[in-house]
């Protein structure tokens, strides 16, 4: 479920578009269950071993990763915890690389108190010196977080490692260099085949929505969809299309009519068959209706 979609009020901040903004919102939003929510599946398909996983987010991961080129990066230090001992595979002296994005805080107290860290059990504690972490607080759907956004394939030296009983590991990381620059890769090429050259696949453009108000077709491709539009005008700021078998073909519709011209505040679409191109059509058309 899409807890809350809200558009972004006022003026946007560090010189983001509302459109801008809003792709990091919908990427930090956690859906129910969490293995539907965006961030989940795309750092999966990140950290597979088989890179054509990578192939229908290639555009959605295109356009987030040239947002955040748009942010300053910021040398600090974070933190981020795990409820599992991965202390034998992080060695001192070793050299790690982390493929998918990797959410962060700067406040060590938000780990314990966001569930990210338990206080009792088996847990590792990584105390993270970066300098490409990207601030995003400022656009996360949960603006009161620390959270410092680490792009993909960042790599790192094994600083220390310290059992500090009770379960708890603590493993000090210092970001470096990467061999690869994945970041660049990605957000300069124009198809998937330019970053994975055995793909030969190009993308066909994504259509998005006009943000002028739109009138309801006289027949919608998904029957169920325009029956539940018929119900859901009588609804205020809450709309429910949750199991309806919506696809990315519905998307326009459904920006049209329950994002533009209704205006909700809370979209629930679990138990759809949306994938990240119809991830995108949100992505482009969250923004405030002028």
């Amino acid at each position: 479920m899409i807890k809350t979609v809200e558009e972004n009020n006022g003026e946007s901040e560090d010189g983001l578009t509302m459109d801008e903004s809003n792709s990091i919102r919908l990427y930090s939003l956690e859906w129910q269950p969490r293995e539907k929510s965006v961030f989940y599946i795309l750092n999966k398909a990140l950290r597979s071993e088989n890179r054509q996983q990578l192939k229908p987010w290639f555009l959605f991961l295109r356009h987030i990763l040239t947002v955040l080129a748009h942010l300053p990066s910021t040398v600090v230090t974070v933190y981020r915890g795990i409820n599992m001992d991965l202390a034998a595979k992080y060695r001192t002296g070793t050299t790690i690389v982390w493929w998918g994005f990797s959410s962060c805080m700067k406040n060590i107290n938000q780990l314990e108190k966001k569930l990210f860290l338990n206080k009792i059990g088996k847990r590792t504690l990584f105390v993270i010196n970066c300098y490409s972490g990207k601030d995003i607080h400022r656009h996360s759907m949960y603006e009161g977080e620390s959270e410092v956004l680490l792009p993909p394939a960042c790599q790192f030296t094994v600083m220390n490692s310290v059992n500090k009983g009770r379960g708890l590991h603590v493993i000090e990381l210092n970001e470096i260099q990467p061999s690869y620059d994945f970041f660049n890769a990605i957000s300069s090429s124009a198809t998937f085949s330019s970053v994975v050259p055995s793909c030969q696949t190009k993308f066909e453009a994504i259509s998005t929505v006009s943000l002028c108000k739109k009138t309801l077709p006289a027949a919608l491709p998904n029957p169920r969809l325009e029956d539940r539009f018929a119900y859901l005008f009588k609804q205020r700021s809450k709309v429910d299309l949750s199991s309806m078998n919506l696809t990315d073909s519905d998307m326009d519709i459904v920006v049209s009519e329950i994002i533009i011209r209704r205006q909700c505040s809370e979209l629930v679409l679990s138990g759809n068959e949306i994938t990240s191109q119809g991830v995108l059509i949100l992505a482009h058309t969250l923004r405030k209706n002028k």
